[in-house]
């Protein structure tokens, strides 16, 4: 299935083209198609639909037209990777990556930048396949309000990018005769584009022609000085120069493209990204936000993206963001690196990573100590380039701080089980356990379809047993499928007893004692005492106010902890009607009273040097 956008709107599937005549009709598919994968709020598409002035029925009227196109997509298209969904106040349009030929176009694009230093022959081959998707002006026959008309001048400014870049790979490959006429030509569709005669030019002068070629140069000049009141930017002027001296330099090469002028080491961009998860599920909606919140304006943007992943441990963090890393390393042909931040409850200092990500990178010279130049040596070495970096575990925003580039076309992803103070909400994606739909999605992704009954109904307690943890389930899955043909109701009535679970649930290097240890250990004596007081209450969920009169304690103290506990995810917050209370899911409290059994004997000996609060001493008598 097909989308093209560059030239006339083309739909096409196997069958041949798709056609949708009614204007406003091929304008809302065009608009969600530029947007494919992130959500288009209403706003926006009545706003390109009648701008300023939208009828009262604007609302109804674009409602018609998405049923019409939902129904036009399924009758005629129905393939699974096309989805036309409703997301937050808007609407998503759910494509596979190189469904669009922009997408395709911008991959190309991006991989002839990359080559071009090194190899411009290849370069040149790449850049003219991107150039050849082209096919008129982009979305040629579909009206254009004031959300498309940017979107449509910035597809122009990135065909002309990748025009200037493979010019600039002919003259490096010695074809400036051939190149004059083409350049000629673009010298009047593009008058003011300085560049283009800037390598008009270079093809004049190395041809021999230099006279025509200082000419050119007073063309644009006049042209520049009539029209806007300017004259030709530094680096024209100075090629200028240079061509009136007889420079020697102009006879190898001229660079006018950013790329060339990088420092090269003869070492391959570091590449460090692991591989997939298969078995990630329902997380379209959370990689469509990383990919707004990072991949937006790329080519045109002055600032560095930066988005963090957080939630709670095992609920797929790292297999989002590596998975989204993956999905757009392409865009990131200097380098893509990736570093642990914490390793079994030690946070990493990033002075050390730092020294890694230098040596990586191949940075001639010597690597500083300091952190700070350390800092300023990464940056640096990343202002011009195309990176992009995940830091793993972040402990706190404190830690990433010196470990986030700066460059316009960087992007820095960040995973943590702590909400991050220095990232703004919009930049953050947060995780939760999967429900039991999800969950049991996720069984069949490595299991296969359930379909008995019986068996659906095991799969729906298993979910329900491992907290929706995707961690615990894919080790879940994977000790049944260790265990010859035995079924999921056996496996999980064995899952139901609170004292086996965590160790059924181990397999091969998982264990899901892990997912808790760290804040566990973390836990001062007060905040042990609470949550071993909780694991004792009969009901699961519960409040301050009576967690409070249990403890016989000041509930600004207990209030205190239980925020504690949530915050290092072995609560779980729930709010009904503007009250907070709290809850454990199964695996949790699973994990909690292991715990408190095997440090019975050492809290005995404790209580009798430190006296616990009445209500606990009452409660451990009656339990």
């Amino acid at each position: 299935m097909l989308f093209n956008i560059l030239g006339p709107f083309e739909v096409r599937n196997a069958g041949g083209e798709l056609r949708l005549t009614a204007p406003k009709l091929r304008q809302v598919l065009a608009l969600l198609v530029a947007r494919n994968n992130q959500p288009v709020q209403i706003s926006e598409l009545i706003d390109e639909l009648w701008g300023d002035t939208p009828p009262i029925s604007a609302q109804p009227t674009l409602q018609t037209y998405i049923y019409k196109l939902r129904k036009i997509l399924l009758a005629q298209i129905g393939l699974p990777e096309v989805s036309l969904d409703t997301s937050y106040s808007g609407y998503l349009l759910s494509l596979e990556e190189d469904a669009v030929d922009f997408r395709r176009f911008e991959r190309l694009l991006n991989e002839g930048r990359a080559l071009l230093p090194g190899e411009p022959e290849r370069a040149a081959r790449v850049l003219a396949d991107a150039l050849a998707l082209w096919r008129g002006p982009a979305l040629a026959d579909v009206p254009v309000g004031g959300i498309l008309a940017p979107y449509v001048a910035r597809l122009e400014e990135l065909r002309l990018a990748a025009l200037d870049l493979r010019v600039d790979a002919d003259l490096r490959l010695g074809k400036h005769k051939v190149l004059v006429s083409e350049l000629r030509g673009l010298t009047k569709e593009y008058p003011l584009q300085e560049n283009i005669y800037a390598q008009l030019m270079l093809a004049l002068y190395r041809s021999g022609r230099s006279s025509e070629a200082l000419q050119t140069y007073q063309q644009l000049r006049t042209i520049l000085v009539e029209q806007l009141g300017t004259e030709p930017t530094s680096r024209v002027q100075e090629l200028h120069q240079a061509m009136l001296s007889c420079d020697p330099s102009l006879d190898l090469s001229l660079a006018p493209s950013d790329a060339s002028e990088h420092t090269k080491t003869g070492w391959p961009a570091p590449a460090q990204l692991p591989p997939s998860t298969p078995d990630l599920v329902h997380r379209q909606r959370q990689f469509s936000r990383l990919r707004e919140c990072t991949m937006t304006d790329l080519d045109t943007r002055s600032l560095a993206a930066v988005a963090a992943v957080t939630g709670p441990p095992g609920t797929g963090k790292t297999a989002l963001t590596v998975n989204f890393a993956l999905a757009v390393r392409d865009e990131f042909p200097d380098g893509q690196l990736i570093a642990t931040l914490n390793e079994g409850g030690c946070p990493a200092d990033p002075n050390d990573v730092l020294d890694q990500f230098l040596r990586a990178a191949n940075v001639p010279g010597p690597i500083p100590g300091g952190l700070d130049e350390r800092a300023k040596l990464f940056r640096s070495w990343g202002a011009p380039r195309q990176v992009l970096v995940v830091l793993d575990d972040a402990d706190s925003f404190a830690q990433i701080r010196p470990l986030v580039l700066s460059g316009p076309r960087t992007i820095t992803l960040v995973t943590s089980r702590n909400r991050l103070a220095g990232l703004p909400a919009s930049r953050t994606i947060e995780l939760g356990p999967l429900n039991t739909e999800q969950g049991v999605l996720m069984l069949e992704g490595i299991l296969g379809r359930i379909e008995a009954p019986d068996e659906r109904r095991a799969a729906c307690h298993l979910v329900e047993l491992c907290g929706g943890v995707p961690l615990a389930l894919r080790s879940a899955a994977h000790r049944l499928m260790a265990t010859h043909g035995r079924s999921l109701a056996w496996f999980t009535q064995r899952l139901r007893d609170p004292g086996r679970r965590l160790e059924l649930l181990c397999c091969e290097d998982i264990d899901p004692r892990q997912l808790y240890d760290r804040a566990y250990r973390s836990l001062n004596t007060a905040e042990l005492t609470v949550l071993r007081v909780l694991t004792l209450l009969p009901d699961k969920e519960f409040d301050s106010s009576e967690v409070t009169k249990l403890l016989r304690h000041d509930w600004r103290v207990v209030d205190k902890i239980l925020g504690r506990l949530a915050d290092l995810h072995l609560l779980t917050v729930l709010r009904h009607s503007g009250e907070v209370r709290y809850s454990f899911n199964e695996l949790a409290l699973a994990y909690a009273r292991e715990r408190l059994q095997q440090d019975l004997s050492l809290d005995l000996r404790q209580e009798q040097r430190t006296p616990f609060p009445a209500g606990l001493v009452d409660l451990q008598m009656r339990a």
